[in-house]
């Protein structure tokens, strides 16, 4: 009925399925983190990318990035942007058209900073123009947040 080990090999078996499915779960954990911050990266490379296509070709047409992630304590900055891009922080205007309290700027007149208070998914709008070449602004952008249901 019972076999030479008795019932301690069957708890012992047990005891190395669960260490086994643990080691899986780690190795499964570990790789979805990878692609999270793959993913991550790859975003803030389009961010960054039609940033420049739009200051390349100041039309005055807007430049569309859509479904834009943004993580809990994220801060998206004049001044940030302005170290991207090359801009003066005067030639870059920032414009939120969220209506929640998700999104909080540090002056409703002149923006400086959007921070954000939870995680949001939201389309970003990159609208430049030439500017006056006789101020510090040759190219002037703005940067508009949008609610991902204002299209």
């Amino acid at each position: 009925m019972f076999n030479s080990k008795g019932q301690a090999g069957s708890v012992f078996k047990l005891l190395i399925g669960a260490v086994i499915g643990l080691a899986i779960l780690g190795i499964i954990y570990s790789i979805i983190l990878v692609m999270n911050n793959q993913k991550t990266y790859l975003s803030s490379e389009v961010f960054s990318n039609k940033i420049k296509m739009a200051m390349k070709n100041p039309t005055g047409s807007e430049y569309k990035i859509d479904d834009y992630s943004f993580a809990s304590g994220n801060i998206l900055s004049k001044k940030a942007l302005a170290e991207q891009t090359g801009l003066a922080t005067d030639c870059i205007t920032l414009v939120n058209t969220l209506n929640t309290g998700d999104v909080v700027s540090n002056d409703p007149n002149n923006v400086n900073y959007f921070s954000f208070t939870k995680d949001n998914i939201v389309d970003i709008g990159v609208l430049c123009n030439v500017g006056n070449e006789t101020e510090d602004c040759p190219i002037e952008c703005e940067l508009s947040v949008y609610d991902r249901s204002h299209k």
